[in-house]
């Protein structure tokens, strides 16, 4: 898994930053999957964190035949 926040220019206090967090879904490490969402301006920690892990297990587990949580 990896996570990232992207943000606006410089300056810029109306724009939203961006964040995503990406998985790989199998043992290869060739398919991946990702979660986004858009946050407030300049916030730097993933406020939806849990969300979009949660969002990424819910892809991954059927693929690699679990039972869902």
């Amino acid at each position: 898994m990896g996570a990232d926040v992207n943000h606006p220019a410089p300056g810029d206090r109306l724009r939203p930053s961006f964040c995503s967090v990406i998985a790989s879904m199998d043992s290869r490490a060739c398919r991946y999957s990702a979660s986004l969402r858009a946050q407030g301006p300049r916030v730097e920690i993933i406020s939806d964190l849990e969300a979009m892990t949660v969002e990424l297990f819910k892809v991954l587990l059927p693929m690699a035949h679990l039972i869902p949580i």
